[in-house]
């Protein structure tokens, strides 16, 4: 809401937000961590299936439940720009 004056994450439940926050910060780790958890991602995830410093993995599923979710956020950024104009 803060960022585009409306809210992308409208139809998208608690859990799945909190889903999508864990793999945002999976990224992280990804892109900039080797893949190994860290003090941070665990703080920001709450996430109890990884160890500090444990290596992590995506799996397909999840991977695929990420992208619905995706296309639905995707679907509220489009509905709330048209909305603007």
């Amino acid at each position: 809401m803060n960022w585009f004056g409306f809210e992308i994450l409208d139809n998208i439940q608690i859990e799945d937000r909190d889903f999508i926050n864990k793999m945002c910060n999976r990224r992280h780790l990804i892109a900039h961590k080797a893949s190994v958890a860290d003090k941070e991602y665990l703080d920001n995830t709450k996430d109890s299936s990884v160890k500090l410093n444990q290596k992590i993995r995506i799996s397909s599923n999840e991977i695929k439940r990420l992208l619905l979710l995706v296309k639905q956020i995707s679907i509220n950024l489009m509905k709330g720009i048209e909305s603007i104009a």
